[in-house]
């Protein structure tokens, strides 16, 4: 699911939009500029050249150097996942009191137990919990906006401030470009469904569907964030929504646990599954075998190990760090490409009907998650 982890929380709207005050909304127009414009490209580059995987889309692009890809989103994962271990810590801890170390082991035993049963599990953990965490934007927004509404119009009113006075709308914009560019990990999910699509004009509104799916829970969220503007508080803390929403009854606390507890799970589960997949991959294309079940248990185990260790650096720091890190190397490996030998294949290049390299079927098996909240919606689309 694109919207998941920090995304979930609403960390990432404060360190990519709202710390940036009454600017913010550039931040989110230009995420939701750069995902549409990088998800036409794709699409399109997908549709025209039937490249329904994102192994092959990305040898048309840079060539013998795809593997790059694969392993800027394994490094990927594992931060994202560090993110989820790091918030269901945090938000089991201040609603329930649970220590964060018996979290971490539930939700590893959790994503083990789904990863055991398939992939039909894994698809109702994803659909539900897509439809569940989009309603609980609608109504968290409603409630935080309907009691905090004049707060939010005296915040623009008074023009506030960002955070940094050094920041410009630059700085927001450019802020919103990066945060946008770490949604190229999401692809990878979405790329199946063109070969449905029969012309441009099915490309681009696959591409302004997916932005604006991404792009509303970020603008809600950033609303909701600057109606409690510039409180610390909200700003400073690991999962701000879970902040906003602490003064609105205790049963508003326990939906949003279950909303995002289930969300979380759901990405973890696509972001192992995910890199298994791809280390399978890598491994049949130097002539080896894939891993055994065994094997795969033992690597996914040491993923969820190594994930674990990452939590500890916390929500805020693998956020800001993290994936702004995350989201250059997406830039670097495969958005410029997509913006430069992408864009000149789909003007003068020669559609190939056999250009795909590989049945999509093996990378239909198990739809990625991130982000992104990185994580988690083409995943959430």
């Amino acid at each position: 699911m694109a919207i998941g982890g920090a995304y979930a929380t609403g960390r990432e709207t404060v360190e990519y939009a709202a710390q940036f005050g009454t600017m913010g909304w550039m931040s989110v127009a230009a995420t939701f500029i750069i995902l549409a414009t990088f998800a036409y490209l794709v699409f399109e580059l997908s549709r025209r050249y039937r490249t329904f995987d994102y192994r092959s889309l990305v040898k048309l692009l840079i060539g013998p150097f795809y593997w790059l890809y694969d392993l800027l989103h394994l490094m990927l994962s594992v931060t994202i996942i560090g993110v989820l271990i790091s918030a269901a810590g945090s938000i089991m801890a201040d609603t329930l009191g649970v220590p964060p170390w018996l979290t971490s082991a539930a939700l590893v035993t959790t994503v083990a137990v789904v990863l055991f049963f398939g992939q039909s599990l894994m698809e109702r953990f994803n659909s539900t919990g897509t439809i569940l965490l989009t309603l609980g934007y609608l109504i968290f927004s409603a409630l935080v906006l309907s009691l905090k509404g004049d707060d939010l119009v005296a915040t623009f009113s008074n023009n506030a401030p960002p955070i940094d006075p050094a920041a410009t709308s630059w700085t927001s914009i450019s802020s919103g470009l990066i945060y946008g560019a770490l949604y190229l990990c999401i692809f990878p999910a979405a790329m199946p469904v063109m070969r449905y699509a029969k012309s441009h004009k099915d490309s681009f509104w696959s591409a302004f569907n997916l932005g604006w799916l991404i792009a509303i829970p970020l603008f809600l969220t950033y609303l909701a964030v600057m109606a409690f503007y510039p409180s610390t508080a909200v700003l400073e803390s690991d999962i701000p929504w879970l902040t906003m929403l602490s003064n609105y009854g205790t049963w508003v606390v326990v939906v949003f646990g279950i909303l995002v507890g289930w969300t979380l799970l759901a990405t973890a589960v696509g972001l192992v599954q995910g890199a298994l997949n791809r280390i399978n991959a890598n491994l049949e294309d130097i002539g080896r075998n894939p891993m055994t079940r065994r094997t795969n248990s033992i690597a996914a185990a040491v993923t969820l190990i190594v994930a674990i260790i990452i939590s500890q650096i916390g929500v805020i720091d693998l956020v800001a760090q993290g994936y702004t890190a995350g989201a250059w190397g997406m830039l670097i490996v495969f958005g410029l490409p997509l913006m430069t030998r992408g864009v000149w294949l789909i003007i003068k290049g020669t559609p190939h009907s056999g250009t795909a390299t590989r049945s999509n079927a093996e990378e239909s098996q198990t739809p990625d998650a991130t982000g992104a909240e990185a994580g988690g919606t083409t995943k959430q689309t």
